[in-house]
């Protein structure tokens, strides 16, 4: 069990290849009994560094702390080194373990480390070698090693535009994401991934000590799609645990892009184009829905942050104007489905197969009369209103860019007959984020409409 005796009282414990003695170990009575014990467990060292260099992966663990532990008991921490995907193993043992025993212990640990790393970050390694990629998509491949696989797509705008199809496909067997709001590797957003690429960079920038260390990691494994972000946490820890800090609230980057995917379908519909996507209003701006606020678990104030931190902004409207212009959209929707059937149809298959109890009495036209008069009599409560949100038109002007539409304040895309972006991009996005996205879109020659 650990414990080590020296003529028959309990002197300290072994944990791992390092002697812990009970008590304090100064003095001369001190120093003689570790030295005693220390003699004493030669032989004990060389038998488990035979043990634990034949220990399966199971028996073996590593920390989010950085500790590698055998059986419980640490014998080995991580250290940063030159390279990210590559940290120094540092051994925990004491001086009797030397020769082919320490030699044993040392590569043991550090291929359990690397097999970790191999087995978790092997996604991360690939684009930093980028194998069989050229030109743009090897940069951006490289980009995405350097930020542990996320980057927002506006920061990498110009890149992005600049690739090919073939690059795009070429960057997607590396699993890469092109989602509307960042450029991503959705496998290290799982809680095993992202425990080790946060231990990695905290290793690499001192920051274990940090406040949020390890927190936003439980918070994954957790299951939560947002939560309220700590203002004194590191916020990098957010972004490498795979959440965008927004507002009051981290949101998880793969449900930001399922929120893309709901405000999409609102963006590309248009009035006489069939039925009215849920939240749509115009063909420019939309509605937050329940669904939306759902997904992300928050509240409609969180969702205002939210929307303005991705690059939204809002109108007020009359609650009263918006709901005559959805009533009259979809009225025109109804009216252009075929005829439904009659309702004496509709009474006769009702009664023929679901009889009315004789107890159950038909509300009179004259009870919902007096139910309205009753309702308009009530005091008048203040102006709701409801805000529409559409994508932000204009982005500041970057350092050298010539082109002569930003010059006069924003440039436009050109148009089809829809009055769409030739992608199915909504008007005027701004340049870099431009919200909602398909993978896989098409770079078209920008102008004048």
């Amino acid at each position: 069990n650990g414990d080590v005796l020296v003529e028959g009282h309990i002197v300290g414990q072994l944990q791992g290849f390092r002697f812990a003695a009970d008590g304090p170990a100064e003095g001369e009575d001190g120093k003689a009994i570790r030295a005693a014990a220390l003699k004493s467990l030669a032989v004990e060292y060389d038998a488990r560094a035979y043990r634990f260099a034949a220990a399966p992966n199971g028996d073996i663990s590593l920390g989010s702390d950085g500790y590698v532990r055998w059986l419980g008991a640490p014998v080995a921490s991580l250290a940063a080194s030159d390279d990210f995907l590559k940290p120094r193993v540092i051994l925990l043992a004491d001086e009797p373990l030397a020769g082919a025993s320490l030699e044993m212990v040392e590569t043991r640990a550090q291929r359990y480390v690397q097999f970790q790393i191999d087995q978790h970050m092997k996604p991360l390694a690939d684009l930093q070698t980028g194998e069989g990629l050229d030109g743009m998509a090897k940069g951006l491949a490289y980009r995405l090693f350097e930020n542990q696989g996320i980057v927002k797509r506006r920061d990498v705008a110009e890149d992005v535009k600049g690739l090919s199809q073939e690059d795009r496909a070429a960057l997607r067997r590396f699993g890469i994401r092109f989602g509307a709001y960042h450029i991503f590797l959705p496998a290290l957003l799982k809680p095993a991934p992202a425990q080790l690429v946060t231990l990695l960079w905290a290793l690499k920038n001192d920051a274990k000590d940090k406040p949020g260390y390890g927190d936003v990691v439980a918070a994954l494994a957790a299951g939560r799609t947002s939560v309220v972000a700590d203002p004194a946490f590191e916020r990098e820890f957010y972004r490498i645990g795979g959440f965008r800090y927004l507002g009051k609230r981290a949101v998880r980057i793969d449900i930001l892009e399922r929120l893309a995917d709901f405000i999409r379908p609102t963006l590309a519909w248009k009035e006489g184009q069939g039925a009215r996507p849920a939240g749509a209003y115009d063909g420019e701006r939309f509605m937050v829905t329940p669904a939306m606020l759902s997904i992300l678990g928050a509240t409609p104030g969180d969702m205002e942050e939210i929307l303005k931190g991705l690059g939204y902004r809002a109108d007020t409207v009359a609650a009263e104007e918006v709901e005559k212009k959805i009533a009259a959209i979809d009225a025109a929707v109804a009216a252009a489905q075929p005829a439904p059937e009659t309702p004496e149809v509709i009474v006769e298959r009702v009664t023929r197969h679901e009889p009315k109890p004789e107890s159950v009495e038909e509300t009179s036209p004259e009870a919902c009369e007096t139910v309205a008069v009753d309702s308009a009599a009530a005091e008048p409560e203040a102006p709701k209103v409801v805000l529409l949100w559409k994508q932000a038109r204009f982005e500041p002007r970057q350092q050298g860019d010539r082109n002569q539409n930003n010059r006069r304040g924003g440039f436009q895309r050109p148009q089809n007959r829809d009055g769409q972006a030739p992608n199915g991009e909504a008007q005027g996005q701004p340049r870099g984020e431009r919200g909602p996205r398909r993978e896989g879109d098409n770079n078209r020659p920008r102008g004048p409409r």
